[in-house]
């Protein structure tokens, strides 16, 4: 049988990574956009509006940080260990469906040619990975809320 104490280990560990991993995804979208944002100035001479968002796809990572963290305060807090571990279960699959949708955001599924920087919604693909991550989460959750 898993303790609390494994469980926030794991949990630990994999918020590690998270941050980790979504901290390089800002600062790699900033330092783009900056340096492509100079690029245009100078070559159109010209003010120009930036837009800050992050990708759809890395709401995966942020909506898998806030369900590991509400993971760990249940167990802290003495809460229901089959919720706690719902949570985590959940955050896991997100996680681990993260990688799949920002090969979607960059267009890795499909050969097509587009201007670089000139996305400015979701493609498709992220989209579709997204919701299965959203629905394996949802499934993941439930099944081990009632298996247990």
């Amino acid at each position: 049988m898993l303790r609390p104490e494994d469980i926030i280990s794991a949990i630990g560990v994999l918020l590690g990574f998270q941050i980790t991993a979504f901290s390089w995804r800002i600062s790699r979208e900033l330092s783009f956009r900056d340096k492509h944002d100079a690029d245009e100035l100078r070559k159109n001479n010209e003010e120009m509006f930036v837009t800050n968002g992050i990708a759809p796809s890395d709401w995966l990572s942020v909506l898998s940080i806030i369900l590991n963290v509400f993971a760990v305060l249940m167990m802290l807090l003495g809460g229901d260990g089959r919720v706690s571990l719902a949570l985590f279960g959940a955050g896991l699959v997100l996680f681990g469906t993260y990688p799949f949708a920002i090969l979607g955001h960059y267009r890795m599924f499909v050969r097509t040619q587009h201007k670089i920087g000139s996305q400015k919604n979701a493609t498709t693909s992220e989209v579709v990975l997204i919701c299965f991550g959203m629905l394996g989460a949802l499934l993941t959750g439930l099944f081990i809320v009632c298996a247990n």
